[in-house]
């Protein structure tokens, strides 16, 4: 297995990932395992292709049950069900990912982490998940608190594992309505305002899972 880790400084290697996406990528065909509509386009906008698909494109409706401890742990439960469900996917698609994220918060050692999507108890209620962020950190001043995303990769019959971080504080109020999950709370680490509140093109370029994915551009490169 091969393990790739990406903090603040993932950007270091932007312009030979770009490059690489200009020329090799517009050539493989690409599978994301998610039907969340955020993260496609995220991952659209940092591999520059037509040629990305989603499950729903393939019209494969699956209830995967998440049961990691961690963040890879979940990302590979999801590609390897789809592997080991439609194994014809291999031979249609170059590329295929799945990605497990979320939001850590130190002050809640470490929560909401691998049950940011459903912190509140109900899956994908992202206001009700900030509300809850925000009562538990009642009273507490450290704030810090990073955003992670684990990217797990099938290509050329291996699989791959690739990290991106986001250093920041949570803040004391929701705040701007760009972006999805805990976006209007989370102030990135040099910034003054929420991901919300923050110019979606730059918001795509700092973010944990650009930062994964420019991880995963770099080993496809030398592939």
């Amino acid at each position: 297995m091969h393990i790739v880790q990406c903090g603040d400084k993932g950007n270091a290697f932007l312009l030979p990932c770009k490059h690489f996406a200009e020329k090799k990528l517009k050539k493989m065909k690409i599978l994301i395992c998610t039907t969340n509509n955020g993260k496609v386009k995220e991952f659209k906008h940092k591999l520059l292709t037509d040629e990305i698909k989603t499950l729903r494109d393939e019209n494969i409706f699956i209830e995967i049950e998440e049961n990691g401890q961690t963040f890879e742990e979940n990302a590979f439960i999801k590609l390897n069900t789809i592997l080991d469900k439609f194994p014809e996917l291999k031979f249609k698609f170059n590329l295929i990912i799945a990605e497990d994220s979320g939001l850590c918060v130190d002050a809640l050692n470490g929560e909401p982490g691998i049950y940011s999507a459903r912190y509140c108890g109900e899956h994908g209620n992202d206001k009700s998940n900030n509300l809850k962020l925000l009562s538990a950190l009642n009273g507490i001043i450290e704030r810090n608190a990073h955003y992670c995303a684990t990217i797990v990769a099938w290509f050329d019959e291996q699989k791959y594992t690739f990290v991106g971080k986001m250093e920041g504080t949570i803040a004391f109020a929701e705040s701007g309505g760009n972006g999805f999950g805990y976006d209007p709370l989370f102030i990135p680490k040099g910034y003054h305002q929420t991901l919300g509140n923050l110019d979606e093109e730059l918001k795509l370029k700092i973010s944990h899972r650009s930062k994964a994915i420019d991880e995963m551009l770099k080993v496809l490169n030398n592939s």
